[in-house]
């Protein structure tokens, strides 16, 4: 007798059918009410919540309406809004565009959207619709945004005194949205980092032919458009910026996870990075980007002798990031024209451009050190390399050197057709902000003391010695570039102040070095 087959197992259930979004805000409603349990809304923690709330308000708020109302104030505006005036439709214009490339750099890295890893890793993975759990961190992404561009607007009317708050607060809040929306196109759809890479030299070849119209040489159509009046351009602006919105939020139910959960990484990346003791954790992040790596198109032979090993680390880094000599070569083009700004203006204004100019000469040097990251993130590594750590840290700029002196030619011939031989500064002071940059990269670890601090009137000292100690790299650069780079100092005493902050700023860098390795 034949043995009979075993019976066929039944059949698996299908897939479930997908909720409908009631089923969504559900789930939403439900996470809430277990995170305010998990938090224990006592009314102890209410009224620290409500104690930070109210100190945060008073000590940011009140300042800034104090300034505010000071500024408002004034009889007249200041002397130099005249020189501003003219060129503004410019300025508006090249500020558009540094805020949607700001926009777009943060969205292949991060983007607005600040999703927690649990809700990605739990939430998003149930078969619920995705767009009614975006949706409010979308709306809280426009919300933020567009208040942070209404007060840049305020702020910036205020100072100049010539410009009508209203507009300008309005004008700002539409920028703040609508680089939240470019911001979310670029997360919803990871292949348009392509077509924006083509865009890059239209949008570049539009920078130069505005800052060409502000400075005389060319006059560009902005000013013709801007004298239809501010609300046309604003109605104009509100019609594509609005609709525009709307249609990223209804396409935000689309985006993959594994595209949130990189965003989600990166956001406590840059968090940890910054406020912790792991000082190149955001460098790494920021510069890999979201699921990204370096190309290895383009490769160098290693040396033959080992002396050379560092520059060719940092040469083949280069290689590896071939856009970050782009991006420092329009660093140093706008110092140079920050620079050709403040000439003959008033001291005030002469001094603020100068601080600009160093600040963009630092964006300028920081993409260049690649090297120099990839060592300061472990320390173990300088250890490793055939040189005294004193040395290693200064060898790391030579690569980076060579290339700024070759991107700051255009920057530089510009400036010295402009303002004489002030241009020559610029130049002068690569050095010393190489070496600038160099001893904030090698800054360590952070130390623990810092994180104590001491109680004043204001409050306990430690944020801000914690952000002090972040931002030494940039200050240094400031305090050994702006003075020369403001034209207040005289030709031997800006020779000699760029001289002395060059050794300053070489020996601080080596002496980093030394303190990095523990030697």
């Amino acid at each position: 007798m034949s043995a009979q087959p075993a019976p066929a197992p039944p059949p698996g259930p299908g897939p479930a059918a997908t909720p409908p979004p009631a089923a969504a805000d559900e789930v939403v409603r439900r996470l809430r009410r277990a995170r305010r349990a998990a938090r224990g809304r006592s009314e102890e923690s209410t009224a620290t919540t409500v104690y930070i709330v109210v100190f945060t308000a008073l000590m940011a708020g009140m300042s800034f309406l104090s300034w505010l109302d000071s500024t408002l104030a004034a009889p007249e505006p200041p002397a130099w809004a005249g020189r501003v005036a003219p060129v503004l439709p410019e300025a508006v214009a090249l500020a558009v565009l540094a805020v949607l490339w700001l926009s777009v750099r943060d969205a292949l890295v991060r983007g607005p959207i600040a999703v927690e890893r649990p809700m990605v890793d739990w939430l998003l993975a149930l078969p619920v619709p995705r767009r009614p759990l975006m949706r409010p961190l979308m709306l809280r992404a426009y919300a933020v945004r567009g208040a942070v561009g209404g007060l840049s607007g305020l702020a910036a009317a205020a100072v100049i005194g010539t410009v009508a708050l209203a507009p300008a607060i309005l004008a700002g809040g539409l920028m703040g949205v609508g680089s939240a929306a470019v911001g979310a196109v670029v997360v919803r759809f990871p292949e348009s980092a392509r077509v924006l890479a083509w865009l890059a030299p239209f949008a570049l070849a539009a920078a130069a032919l505005l800052f060409a119209s502000a400075l005389g040489p060319w006059d560009a159509p902005v000013a013709a458009l801007a004298a239809t009046g501010p609300w046309v351009l604003l109605g104009l602006a509100a019609a594509v910026v609005v609709p525009a919105a709307v249609a990223v939020e209804r396409t935000m139910g689309g985006v993959s996870a594994g595209t949130l959960r990189s965003r989600a990484d990166m956001h406590a990346a840059i968090r940890y990075g910054l406020w912790l003791s792991e000082s190149t954790w955001s460098h790494d992040m920021l510069r890999e980007g979201a699921g990204r790596a370096p190309s290895t198109r383009w490769r160098l032979r290693p040396p033959s002798r080992p002396g050379a090993l560092v520059f060719w680390r940092d040469a083949t880094g280069l290689l590896r990031n071939p856009m970050a000599p782009v991006r420092s070569a329009a660093a140093a083009a706008l110092a140079a024209v920050a620079v050709a700004a403040g000439a003959g203006t008033e001291p005030a204004f002469q001094a603020g451009a100068a601080v600009a100019a160093a600040l963009l000469l630092y964006a300028a040097v920081r993409p260049l050190l690649v090297g120099a990251d990839y060592t300061a993130a472990v320390p173990q590594r300088l250890l490793l390399l055939p040189h005294r750590p004193s040395a290693a840290v200064l060898l790391h700029g030579g690569v980076p050197l060579a290339v700024l002196l070759l991107t700051a030619v255009p920057g530089v011939a510009a400036a010295l057709l402009l303002v004489g031989a002030r241009g020559l500064a610029v130049a002068a002071l690569l050095p010393a902000i190489v070496a600038g940059a160099l001893g904030g990269a090698f800054r360590g670890r952070l130390p623990a003391h810092l994180w104590t601090g001491y109680e004043s009137p204001m409050g306990n000292s430690a944020p801000i010695q914690v952000l002090m100690w972040h931002l030494q790299g940039p200050t240094a650069v400031v305090l050994a570039a702006a003075p020369p780079l403001s034209g207040l100092l005289s030709a031997p005493v800006a020779v000699g102040w760029t001289a002395a902050a060059t050794v300053l700023l070489v020996a601080w860098a080596a002496r980093k070095g030394r303190a990095f390795a523990g030697r």
